[in-house]
């Protein structure tokens, strides 16, 4: 239970800390539940080209935990309105493995990532700037 307590307190701080940068960065972000989907973070017209993205969080940079976010990611966008608009995400702690990046890559999914002390930097295959 307390391993299990750890892992959530840095998911929620993962996601607070993303929220807080697409916010800073003047992104319209939208968390929690959409239909049938308990996403963690929806942020519209992430790429100014009226896409936008999907974002999964997950406290550990393994395989169990990635393969799982690949899966939620593909199911939730199911039930977007703007499916087709929609690219997907898995955001990390730390930066993960050559071969899960790989993965994600075949698979058209994002992937980012924290940086330096208490989640400073986020990093990764797409920059959140305007």
């Amino acid at each position: 239970k307390s391993r299990e307590a750890v892992h959530r307190r840095l998911h929620n701080s993962m996601t607070n800390r993303l929220l807080e940068i697409a916010a800073d960065q003047g992104f319209v972000v939208s968390e929690g539940e959409h239909g049938i989907a308990q996403f963690d973070c929806l942020i519209d017209n992430y790429d100014g080209r009226n896409r936008d993205l999907l974002v999964e969080a997950k406290s550990s940079p393994e395989r169990g935990a990635v393969r799982l976010a690949v899966g939620q990611l593909f199911d939730y966008r199911r039930s977007l309105k703007r499916r087709i608009a929609t690219d997907l995400a898995v955001l990390l702690p730390t930066r993960p493995d050559k071969d899960l990046r790989g993965l994600l890559a075949e698979l058209s999914i994002h992937v980012l990532w924290f940086t330096g002390q208490r989640l400073a930097r986020l990093e990764g295959t797409i920059a959140l700037e305007r």
